[in-house]
Formats: structure tokens, C-alpha cells, sequence
């Protein structure tokens, strides 16, 4: 929301789509992975075969509604594919990729922990296929930016880091003319469901050894 918020902004026009799983796409979706343990059904149902089909069918039908008035199109993620975009620029923007999730095992977490070797190496052939075909990669960190140029082996010069940005409308950012506070010691706020996944754990033992020195 925050980058279409900015983007119209900006002056352009922006028409989204939503390609995830609604009613009884979501049922059929949900049935096809189906698997006792929650935790693995989950992870099934987020990246497998068939509800990405799913996903793909849904975007295809948006830009077959608004294809002629569009002058590009930019995914977000990669849990779908468009295959019916003909000649139109086509981007995505990714926080994250199965390469990621797969390196985040040594640091013990990964969100496709639960998934077999087959069932990664299946996701990772359909992520690839994504980022192959599109003419640009948005990032939101440099970590994640040299691993598309390292593990996915796209080209430099099509992988950019964008940053996050704030999630917060213009008219909800502090001034920037605000009166300075009284000194206090600094104060750091880490906001970000899944502490240890998000770096939190990581960020606590680093300013131990920044207290060792300041």
C-alpha cells in the first residue's frame, strides 16, 4: 500500500490487482497440499505447484482486463507467473527469495524449513523462471540484491536495491523541523513480527559489543 500510495503521489496512475487465493480457488488450493502437519501444509499451500497456477491464472486475467492501459506491470514477489504480457516491461519486487529462505537454515530459521529437497528444488525452478523473465528486479536490501546476482545468477545491472522505505503516509511523518528533545540517552525501536527471522537477536548481540567501546 505504501509504495502505490507513493507511486500515485508521484503523478502516476496505478491500477492493482490482487492474484492471491479467494473462496473456493483458495478451497481447492488449500486441498491440493494438504498435509497433517500445519507447519508443513502451510509452506505447501504458500509456495506449491498448484495454488501458484492458481495465482498465475488470477494475475493473467487482470492484465487481460486492463493489458491496452497499461505501460507496465510490477509483481510483487514471486508466488505467480504472468505468461500473457506479450511485450510489456514487467518488474518485481521482492523482500525475499528461496535462496534467502534456504541460507537462513545455518542462522535456524527458514520459512521453508518444513518442505523436502524435491519440493525446494520445484519452488526454486519457478522463482528462477520469474526472475529470468522480467526486465528488472526491485530490492529492498543490498544483502538481498547480491544474492539474484549470486544464487539466482541475474545480471547486475537488472537487480537494484530500492530500500524499504517507511510504512507511513506523507502526512503521518514527524516534521522535520521538530524541536529536539532533551538529551537522553539513544533509543532504538525494532518493529518487525519474527524477531530472530527479521535480525533482532543479531542487532542485540552487535550493540553489546558497541557498548564495549561507547
Amino acid at each position: 500500500k505504501s509504495l502505490v500510495d507513493h507511486l500515485r503521489a508521484d503523478g502516476q496512475v496505478v491500477t492493482c490487482g490482487d492474484a492471491d487465493l479467494r473462496g473456493t480457488a483458495r478451497l481447492a488450493g488449500a486441498a491440493a497440499t494438504f498435509w497433517p502437519e500445519r507447519k508443513r501444509w502451510t509452506a505447501r499451500f504458500h509456495a506449491g505447484a498448484f495454488p501458484f497456477q492458481l495465482r498465475s491464472r488470477n494475475a493473467a486475467r487482470h492484465v487481460a482486463a486492463h493489458g491496452h492501459r497499461v505501460d507496465l506491470v510490477l509483481q510483487l514477489g514471486a508466488n505467480y507467473r504472468l505468461r500473457n504480457r506479450g511485450r510489456m516491461p514487467y518488474f518485481v519486487c521482492c523482500d525475499s527469495n528461496i535462496c534467502m529462505s534456504i541460507h537462513g537454515a545455518a542462522a535456524g530459521y527458514r520459512d521453508a524449513a518444513p518442505l523436502g529437497r524435491r519440493e525446494l528444488a520445484a519452488i526454486v525452478r519457478r522463482e528462477f523462471a520469474v526472475y529470468r523473465d522480467a526486465d528488472g528486479i526491485f530490492t529492498l536490501s543490498d544483502r538481498l540484491r547480491r544474492s539474484f546476482i549470486e544464487d539466482v545468477g541475474l545480471p547486475a545491472h537488472r537487480v537494484h536495491t530500492v530500500g524499504a522505505g517507511p510504512n507511513f503516509p506523507d502526512g503521518r511523518m514527524p516534521p522535520k523541523d521538530r524541536p529536539r528533545l532533551a538529551p537522553h540517552p539513544p533509543t532504538i525501536l525494532f518493529v518487525g513480527r519474527q524477531f530472530e527471522r527479521k535480525g533482532g537477536d543479531l542487532l542485540v548481540r552487535a550493540f553489546r559489543l558497541v557498548r564495549q567501546q561507547v
